[in-house]
């Protein structure tokens, strides 16, 4: 059972690799024979074409670094809570019919929720001054 887990593994990566070399071998051509522009409508300055996908530099000052990080944070919780989620989810399975285990998962369970919440709500928080500063700052 473990090689047929290794085996998957092991193809799954290569198919992943052959897509990726796929995209480049035919994306660099195309950029370098400049049908970029053709398709969307830009050249191939690094900077047209990241303000055609929305991508604008931002100011380098400290508040918008901290509420990057901020931001950085509460995302990197928010997979926690995620994980605790499906932890206490695989335990109520795993609990065999016992109430004392069903309850701690419950438990667990409602905690989790209540954590996965708060992390969204501090979030969206997060956003909505990251994009007041970023206004203030230009």
């Amino acid at each position: 059972m473990i090689n047929i887990n290794i085996k998957t593994f092991i193809l799954s990566i290569l198919l992943l690799l052959l897509l990726s070399s796929i995209f480049c071998i035919i994306g660099a051509p195309c950029v370098k024979a400049g049908l970029w522009e053709d398709q969307i409508g830009v050249g191939t300055d690094p900077g047209q074409i990241g303000e055609s996908f929305g991508y604008v530099d931002e100011p380098n000052s400290l508040m918008v670094f901290l509420a990057k990080l901020i931001k950085f944070f509460l995302g990197f919780l928010g997979i926690i809570f995620l994980v605790l989620i499906i932890l206490a989810g695989y335990k109520w399975m795993a609990s065999q019919g016992s109430e004392e285990h069903i309850n701690k998962a419950k438990s667990q369970l409602k905690s989790s929720v209540i954590g996965l919440v708060i992390i969204i709500m501090a979030y969206a928080i997060t956003f909505y001054i990251t994009k007041y500063l970023y206004e203030v700052a230009t």
